[in-house]
């Protein structure tokens, strides 16, 4: 898919609470950089990702920061993918 970075928003509610991190370990399994919500299952086991709140603000920065930075992409990506193998 030639994906620079992977997104993974998730609303904070009882039911998302309850999911599982898959979406981080597909996105993981690709070495793709991810920006996620800071809900519960995207913080199990403190993966490295850029976790943002509800905030429009902090998700456009933090897709600033990794569409300004290629080698944090690259290593954010290469980081996730060692630690899914």
């Amino acid at each position: 898919l030639k994906l620079d970075i992977a997104i993974a928003p998730l609303e904070s509610n009882p039911f998302n609470e309850c999911k599982s991190n898959l979406r981080l370990l597909e996105y993981g399994a690709m070495g793709w950089p991810v920006v996620c919500s800071d809900v519960f299952p995207y913080q199990t086991q403190n993966p490295p990702v850029l976790r943002c709140s509800d905030s429009a603000v902090e998700w456009v920065a933090a897709l600033r920061r990794l569409m300004i930075d290629e080698a944090l992409r690259s290593q954010m990506g290469a980081d996730l993918l060692v630690r899914h193998l």
